[in-house]
């Protein structure tokens, strides 16, 4: 039966690079969810804006009449 004896500094190196590539994960992710998050915002003030022009319309042309 053999010992096997465990190195700390590659545990501490593995669990590191684990980390690493984990956070590389995470932040693709995040930067993906927030493009179309804010893709979905922007639709939603452009229909806003939108909407706001018509009243803006109509109103120009009631008073013109």
């Amino acid at each position: 039966m053999t010992v096997r004896h465990v190195n700390i500094p590659d545990i501490i190196f593995q669990f590191i690079f684990f980390a690493m590539i984990a956070a590389v994960i995470i932040a693709v992710v995040l930067l993906i969810r927030s493009y179309f998050n804010g893709r979905k915002q922007l639709d939603r003030i452009e229909r806003q804006i939108k909407e706001l022009s018509e009243k803006i319309d109509q109103f120009d042309n009631k008073e013109k009449n």
